[in-house]
Order: structure tokens, then sequence, then C-alpha cells
């Protein structure tokens, strides 16, 4: 059922798995109430099971189109439950859905939102993979490099924080080191320190910096962190911190301080392993000992076959996204 967005979020609040993406400081810090419209979902007000929430757009050729990324829900759900749930936002009349979901593969899910009507789109462009490591008991099985790059980065005098209550002079830091980051990968996407000021306005999503021997932040980390789980939201990392081994120390601290704030499980986000250099990304984090695990991941319904057509080749063939 569709409700509003004060209802929504008092009845996420109530839920055991939160997505980052779902949050209410994430939706105020993407300027989403500003400018675009949302539409918001439960499976019933009085007794909350699942929620999402999801931006609407509109176009002469696609018709209206639902996009909802991240779902919230309570644990071990029924396919009978999924089922109802996706039927119901189907029955809201539009053209075109997209669901990413990025919580843990579970066959109920699976099951449930194939027999509400949705299927997997015709091309997968972001990656169902993701490195989950267990830290609640800090029993680690580090790779022997991961070792041997935060031994070096400690040698180097380098020092990890946890930031209180960051300032917009600590966000601003932050902003920096990603653009630097941003520039040597050529990321399509940016930040700001208005942005990130609006996720810290709640204790669940943290701050974390490595400086040098100067003092100077050369890498840091936002997480996410609700009910044990801690999700990573966004890296920032020099190229000094590459050389030194900050981006493993960094990563390691985290763990540890995580898991003494009740984080039980650590999920790196998606992970893609490949044949080109971003199998990069995936062997550095796969140094940290985690388990491979499978989202989810994207689910799609299209009220028209032709649209649906024209919208993969628009996907693929006119901004040609990358295909998992």
């Amino acid at each position: 059922m569709k409700v509003s967005k004060d209802i929504f979020f008092e009845c996420q609040a109530k839920l055991d798995k939160i997505a980052f993406t779902q949050t209410q400081e994430w939706f105020n810090a993407c300027g989403y109430g500003q400018n675009y419209h949302a539409d918001f979902f439960v499976n019933d007000a009085r007794n909350v099971r699942i929620a999402c929430w999801g931006v609407v757009t509109t176009s002469r050729l696609l018709g209206r189109k639902l996009i909802l990324n991240g779902i919230s829900s309570n644990k071990n759900l029924s396919e009978k439950e999924y089922k109802h749930f996706f039927r119901s936002i189907l029955e809201e009349g539009y053209d075109m859905i997209d669901i990413s979901d990025i919580d843990e593969y579970d066959v109920n899910f699976e099951v449930g939102i194939r027999r509400a009507g949705f299927t997997r789109p015709f091309g997968i462009n972001l990656c169902p993979l993701s490195i989950i490591v267990d830290i609640d008991e800090k029993k680690y099985s580090f790779n022997r490099n991961w070792r041997r790059q935060v031994q070096k980065s400690k040698d180097a005098g380098d020092q990890f924080v946890v930031v209180k209550n960051p300032s917009i002079q600590d966000l601003d830091k932050f902003v920096n080191l990603f653009n630097a980051l941003k520039n040597r990968k050529s990321l399509q996407f940016s930040l700001s320190k208005e942005e990130l000021s609006e996720l810290f306005k709640s204790d669940k999503y943290k701050l974390f910096f490595v400086k040098n021997k100067d003092g100077q932040e050369v890498c840091g980390r936002i997480e996410f962190i609700h009910k044990g789980l801690v999700y990573d939201v966004y890296a920032a990392n020099s190229n000094e911190a590459l050389a030194s081994g900050a981006v493993y120390h960094i990563q390691e601290e985290i763990f540890n301080s995580c898991s003494d704030m009740g984080g039980v499980y650590f999920d790196y986000g998606r992970v893609s392993p490949s044949a080109d250099h971003m199998d990069n990304i995936y062997v550095s984090k796969s140094y940290s000992g985690g388990r491979v695990v499978q989202y989810n991941g994207q689910w799609h319904y299209a009220a028209s076959k032709f649209k649906d057509v024209l919208y993969s080749f628009y996907r693929y063939g006119m901004r040609k996204a990358r295909n998992y």
C-alpha cells in the first residue's frame, strides 16, 4: 500500500534490515523531496514487515517509471509476503519499474517477486556480488598482503581516527579526498559537504579517517550501521594512502571499531570480479578474508514489451551501460 513520507519512515524504523539507500537521511541528501517525486510503500502500516520508497520519473516514450533502490524488511519473510507486497506496487499502474536490492540473496524473495510479475532485466548493469566480513568476534582471516600493508602504514606513523559529530571542515576534507579518487578513477558522480551533512544528522552514519605522521588526512570512509549490519557507503583514498598501505589500515580499524559499536557483519557493497582492470578492486577487498555473497539484485517490470526493448537499447546502446 502507498503511504505518506512521514508514515513510511515511522514504519521503516521498526524493521530489522534497512538499506542505507532507503534511509530518510539518504532521501534528504539526494534532494529527492525537492527535485523528484517519490512514492512510499509498506505492506501494512499497522504491522509493517517490508517497506521501500522510490523515485518516479515520466517521459514521453517510456511513460511513468518507478525506480526502487533497496528494500527494508524484517528477517525471514515468506515468498507469499513478498508476492503480495510487490503485486500491490504493480497495481499502482506504473509503465515501468526497476528494483535493485542489496540484501543477501533469499530464494523466497526471488520466488515472491517473480510470482508478482517481475523478471530479471534484459541486461544487469549492477554487479550482484559483494564481500561480507564477520566482524563480531574479531576472528579475521586476513591475507598475508593485507597484514603487510597494514603494518607498513603503522610503521609510517599513520593514525586511525573515529570522527564523532563531524564538522563541515571534516566533511570538506572527505570531499577533497573523494575528488582525488574521482579524478583517478574517472567516476561519474560527485559529493558535496552539504549532501554529506544530511547523512550525519543520524548517528547511524559514521566517519573515519587515517592521518599520516604530519596529521594530514590521507584516506577516509563513511559507513552505515543498523542492527548489526555495517554497509560501506563511501571511500575516499589519496595516492599517498595507496602507497603507504593506509587503505588497508583504515579498513581493519573500521572492522574493530564497528564491532565495538555492535556490528556483526561488514558489507563491502558491490564488488565485481572480472577479466579487466576492475578485478583489482575485487582482489584487494578479498584480502579481508570475507565471504563472497550474492544480492537479491535487479528486477524489472514493463507494461509494454516495446517500451521494454526501447529502454534496454537506451541503456546499453546509447548510454553504453556496463553489462554484468
